[in-house]
């Protein structure tokens, strides 16, 4: 036996991992090409709109900054990198629940689901880790307001 060739093993493998399933009758029947150009068009938006939110948000909101505070912004503000995790957090969370909903799952469940967890974890978070969250936020306060000197420290 000759020993065998990578690029042949690499074709059949695409072949039967991805274009016999999807040349497939029943994968037509769960996922017609409608949804399919529906969900690409909506991660395209996101897509879209993440990089608007990249290239212009740190500009714009540096501008209002100034604006607002002159030279001499105060020291207790939240760094701007900030927003920019969670407005990109919030962009791709909602550009991949309206990918769920195109696809035509329900997305009840899925909200329910996170709310109610979100209520667990509240309460785990109140009544078990009391002091571990409080140091977390005390951590950021300090973060923000310039950190703590070695001299002052002892």
């Amino acid at each position: 036996f000759a020993p065998a060739n990578p690029a042949r093993q690499i074709a059949l493998a695409w072949t039967y991992i991805v274009i016999v399933p999807i040349s497939s009758e029943s994968a037509h029947v769960m996922f017609p090409p409608q949804r399919c150009v529906r969900l690409l068009r909506i991660v395209f938006y996101g897509y879209t709109l993440n990089s608007f939110r990249q290239r212009y948000l740190a500009r714009f909101a540096g501008q209002l900054r100034t604006k607002m505070y002159g030279k001499m912004e105060p020291s207790d503000l939240i760094p701007a990198h900030v927003y920019n995790r969670e407005t990109g957090t919030l962009v791709w969370g909602l550009t991949f629940l309206a990918a769920l909903d195109s696809l035509g799952l329900p997305l009840q469940w899925v909200v329910k689901g996170l709310g109610a967890s979100t209520v667990v974890l509240g309460i785990l978070a109140s009544v078990v880790l009391r002091d571990t969250v409080a140091n977390y936020f005390g951590g950021l306060i300090v973060i923000a307001a310039g950190g703590v000197s070695p001299q002052g420290v002892g």
